[in-house]
């Protein structure tokens, strides 16, 4: 199993904010669609890819208004492009998730 870098509430802007292209995956512990989202994510190649716990992070998801979980970012220099969330994520496939943030 693929796993992505874990990004925290201090090292955001550097890990995120930082970099030219990533793609932030939002989760909680125990979540099922979280879970199944990761694993649709695994197979992406070409873009960096980084994860972080909602509850341990709660400065970041409360910057971006994020409501509900699972949650996708797609940061391009240091600004949010695009964001997605919601149970419904963790059902998406992989075609779906990567059109949805504008990859072909």
């Amino acid at each position: 199993m693929r796993r992505f870098q874990e990004v925290l509430s201090d090292n955001f802007e550097e890990e995120v904010l930082g970099q030219e292209k990533v793609l932030l995956y939002i989760y909680l512990k125990g979540c099922s669609p979280c879970e199944r989202l990761s694993e649709t994510l695994e197979p992406i190649e070409g873009l960096e890819i980084k994860q972080m716990d909602a509850i341990a992070n709660l400065e970041v998801i409360t910057d971006y208004n994020l409501e509900e979980m699972p949650g996708l970012m797609l940061f391009e220099a240091g600004k949010l492009k695009k964001k997605l969330e919601g149970a419904a994520l963790g059902n998406l496939s992989l075609d779906e998730i990567k059109y949805s943030i504008g990859l072909d």
